[in-house]
């Protein structure tokens, strides 16, 4: 396996993303990547749209980070989450912190 040093997934602009799954997860920005210094996730604008016919079921993780060392430096800041639509009851939004 190959570790870089640095990542950063910064400054990026995601709009009108949609889905009409009823189930599984959604992530809009997402790193699995093996970094052994520094991950930055930060200065993103993101939006979902649900437009599914029938419940969703599943998880949306607008900036996920399931990857680094003990070492890993994490950043995940200022990141601007609008204009998250469903037409339905249920959403579960969740930001998840993982080293």
């Amino acid at each position: 396996m190959v570790l870089l040093a640095h990542l950063s997934i910064s400054n990026n602009t995601f709009t009108n993303n949609t889905r009409s799954a009823t189930s599984g997860a959604t992530y809009l920005i997402y790193n699995s990547g093996a970094v052994a210094s520094s991950i930055n996730m930060n200065n993103n604008n993101l939006s979902f749209n649900h437009v599914g016919a029938t419940a969703y079921s599943g998880a949306l993780y607008n900036v996920y980070n399931g990857s680094g060392t003990t070492t890993t430096s994490l950043s995940i800041s200022n990141n601007i989450l609008a204009t998250i639509t469903t037409t339905l009851s249920e959403l579960e939004l969740s930001i998840l912190f993982t080293i």
